[in-house]
């Protein structure tokens, strides 16, 4: 999700020409960005929740609420603020696209596709529309869709990390494992502690039968990202596919636990 202070002075000289009360708003949305870049979203709420009131056809009011509602994991009420910049402001790329981020994090596919399809057609340079295009396509299974958004992702920029990732997993996905692992050596050289690319790694290590390197990645996301059942799920593949059995099974029933229906299926799999 992007917030940042770029676009906002243009923003402040409209509304304070054009809405009363709207320099009162300004400094309570700076005050809510201020709580939000410090992590306190809750104080930044009130804030934006203030500048609402004091200028209520202020879009960016309601986008600035909206991402402070998807960071505390309020996802439909993010949805609500995002739509309604939208009403005010149809134009507004960043608010479709942080739209199409909340329907993603409740795995509503399609709705985020189409909120990703507006941005790219509002703003075509989007990369980050494209990345995370590309990451939702490779959520539905379709992954060559995913390769073209992720190496438009890359073509718009170069040193996108993420995208590399992302495109190395839909290549990690289909098969071709020297393909992926070539992407996430990219990823990782641009972001070495990227714990998301150390278990791509690790996965498309473990397929090639590499456990011991595989077995080094996780454990490194275990050090920079201690709950994660993602990383129970992978070293407990790991674990499987060195036949020890009783370690994966531990490693698959904690991820289990923690709402990885993978790692219960893959537990299912081992007779527990």
């Amino acid at each position: 999700m992007r917030k940042t202070i770029i676009g906002m002075a243009l923003v402040v000289l409209v509304c304070v020409s054009a809405v009363a009360g709207a320099q009162n708003a300004v400094e309570w949305l700076k005050k809510g960005i201020e709580y939000s870049n410090s992590g306190d979203y809750e104080k930044a709420l009130e804030c934006d929740t203030k500048a609402i009131e004091l200028s209520p056809g202020w879009a960016k009011a309601y986008y600035n609420r909206g991402i402070d509602y998807n960071d505390l994991g309020r996802y439909d009420e993010a949805i609500a603020d995002f739509t309604r910049a939208i009403e005010l402001d149809p134009g507004d790329a960043d608010a479709y696209y942080s739209r199409g981020n909340s329907h993603s994090d409740l795995d509503r596919y399609d709705e985020a596709i189409a909120d990703y399809n507006k941005t790219i057609e509002l703003d075509p340079g989007h990369v980050d529309a494209y990345n995370n295009r590309g990451y939702v396509y490779n959520g539905l299974g379709r992954y060559e869709e995913a390769i073209v958004d992720l190496n438009k992702a890359i073509e718009l920029d170069p040193g996108l990390a993420m995208a590399y990732n992302n495109r190395g997993w839909a290549y990690y996905l289909i098969g071709e494992y020297t393909k992926a692992l070539e992407d996430v050596t990219i990823a990782l050289n641009l972001e070495p502690d990227d714990p998301e690319s150390l278990d791509t790694r690790a996965n498309i290590y473990r397929e090639l039968g590499r456990l011991d390197e595989a077995m080094a990645d996780i454990e490194r996301c275990f050090k920079l990202l201690p709950e994660d059942p993602w990383w129970n799920y992978t070293r407990g593949l790991i674990y499987r596919d060195m036949g020890k059995i009783e370690k994966a099974k531990a490693d698959l029933t904690k991820a289990c636990d923690m709402g990885k229906d993978e790692a219960c299926d893959a537990l299912d799999a081992l007779g527990n």
